[in-house]
């Protein structure tokens, strides 16, 4: 009886789909995934050669199971041992696909179920360099003893390891798997009546701007916005789906009280890394402390100067003016997560100040998590390519510093902030 295996994993959020994430969220990754499972299973149900059909399931059934499968758990701690588990339990003649492909049809599956009249395997290679489609004529655990799974060599070994066992191998036409968001967009292309394209389509993933552009835009428009009172709708997008504010308003109006008790630490001359529209600057003037301005965005830095306040356009890690002889460095409003390398960004700010010199790091309170991610902005309509951030707290900044050559001189609260203050040796 010859059996036709497909082997999943049940659509939850954050557990499939993972390398989706970003542009999509973990719940735009688990429908995305729902919806190959489904083209998948249905192409399977029409698949005229198949005896029996198996749901090899790792995670729960559910009402999108289809009439006409046995469904039977994962067993084994690899996929390797897993696939092999798979076809022991569909005991003879079986041909095992994945989820990863929902541009499969009925006659694809039949043509590969047919091989196995005459051939001992059948292999069904991706592009990526692993299999979509696996058949054996009885079951053998050996045939995947050895084989590295999820790699760029998988079917090359895959296949070496059945010529190895004395199997006579038949071919597929190689698929494509969907692993990431261009894979999608292609495989969508290829089955466009489909559910996973529709659901792709329905998803309206927008077309992503270079985060620096956004960045200005939304600084500019909010620039102008400020003068009615009105609040910016610009948001933070984590990648585990996290959304806060980014608060611009703030950002644009003037330095407040918890502005001026964080910059009475700074000793002059300050450079501010990442000085945003300036406010910071602007106040470091008015007190009679020299201070230079960096950003990437030419319309912060515009925003700068119109406060009065000196600030260049450029990147942190390039030529800034007047490196190693300043004697504070500002990473505030969590600009230590620029890059998402804090390590590489506090080197790069020892560099900075003078011998003796330090750094004023704005962090998130006691007990917060240190971690890395990725974010993007977003606002009505428009989104931003997602980039390398970083979140450090105050426990955490400690161990960063002493990797970067920088101690921790103390960690204090100001006006409701808290952060740190390095010293370069």
């Amino acid at each position: 009886m010859t059996a036709l295996l497909v082997i999943a994993k049940a659509p939850a959020a954050g557990r499939v789909k993972t390398r989706l994430c970003p542009p999509c969220t973990p719940g735009q990754a688990a429908e995305l995934a729902a919806a190959a499972l489904q083209d998948t299973l249905a192409a399977a149900s029409r698949a005229a050669r198949a005896a029996r059909r198996l749901l090899v399931l790792d995670g729960d059934a559910g009402a999108w199971i289809p009439a006409g499968f046995d469904v039977v758990p994962q067993r084994g701690e690899g996929l390797a041992e897993r696939l092999a588990a798979a076809f022991a339990d569909a005991g003879g003649p079986s041909l095992l696909i994945g989820m990863d492909t929902p541009q499969v049809t009925p006659a694809l599956l039949d043509a590969g179920l047919a091989k196995l009249d005459a051939a001992d395997a059948v292999l069904g290679e991706a592009f990526d360099g692993g299999y979509w489609a696996i058949g054996l004529r009885r079951p053998d655990a050996a045939v995947f003893r050895d084989v590295p799974m999820s790699t760029a060599t998988t079917a090359a070994v895959q296949r070496a390891r059945l010529a190895a066992l004395g199997a006579r191998t038949a071919s597929l036409p190689p698929l494509r798997d969907v692993d990431t968001i261009a894979d999608a967009w292609a495989v969508a292309a290829e089955a466009p009546r489909g559910r996973f394209a529709r659901r792709l389509a329905a998803l309206d993933l927008k077309a992503a701007l270079p985060a620096d552009r956004l960045y200005g835009r939304l600084l500019a428009t909010a620039a102008r916005e400020v003068l009615t009172g009105a609040a910016s709708p610009a948001r933070v997008r984590s990648a585990d789906g996290g959304l806060e504010p980014l608060p611009l308003d703030r950002w644009l109006g003037a330095a407040d009280a918890a502005d001026a008790a964080v910059l009475e630490h700074a000793e002059p001359a300050v450079i501010d890394l990442g000085c945003g529209p300036g406010r910071h600057l602007a106040a470091l003037r008015a007190s009679g402390k020299p201070a230079l301005g960096v950003d990437l965005s030419p319309v912060a830095v515009r925003l700068a100067r119109r406060r009065g306040a000196v600030a260049i356009p450029g990147d942190v890690f390039g030529d800034v003016p007047s490196a190693g002889r300043w004697r504070t460095a500002l990473l505030l409003d969590g600009n230590i997560g620029i890059g998402g390398a804090p390590v590489a960004l506090l080197r790069r700010t020892r560099e900075l100040v003078a011998p003796g010199g330090g750094a004023l790091i704005e962090l998130d309170p006691p007990g917060a998590p240190t971690f890395r991610t990725r974010i993007r902005l977003e606002a009505p309509g428009v989104v931003s390519e997602w980039f390398g951030w970083a979140r450090v707290g105050v426990d955490g900044i400690a161990t960063l510093a002493g990797r970067a050559g920088l101690g921790v001189e103390e960690t204090f609260c100001a006006g409701g902030r808290w952060l740190a203050r390095l010293r370069r040796p």
